[in-house]
């Protein structure tokens, strides 16, 4: 198991094998970050989250803790329908 400081130096790398900015790891983590207070508001577990998208679990989880680079918009789009539209970027403080 990763600790959280562990998380934070992996460096992820994108699609063409070069690193990821600051700037985008950043940006990950804040969109996992929303997509988990989403998901915890409604009080649904990742296996629920995954039974009521199609997203497995294992995606969900990475995606939640900033470790899941390349993801289509298509899985996205089927989290935020999921999530009753309740994805707010605003939300991030």
């Amino acid at each position: 198991m990763w600790s959280h400081r562990q998380v934070a130096e992996k460096q992820l790398y994108g699609r063409k094998g070069l690193p990821l900015s600051e700037r985008e790891m950043t940006g990950l983590r804040d969109l996992g970050t929303v997509l988990k207070r989403a998901r915890l508001g409604l009080g649904w577990s990742q296996r629920g989250l995954e039974r009521r998208s199609g997203v497995d679990q294992t995606t969900i989880s990475r995606l939640e803790n900033g470790r899941l680079v390349n993801f289509s918009l298509q899985r996205l789009a089927s989290l935020i329908q999921a999530l009753r539209g309740r994805f707010d970027i605003n939300d991030f403080d």
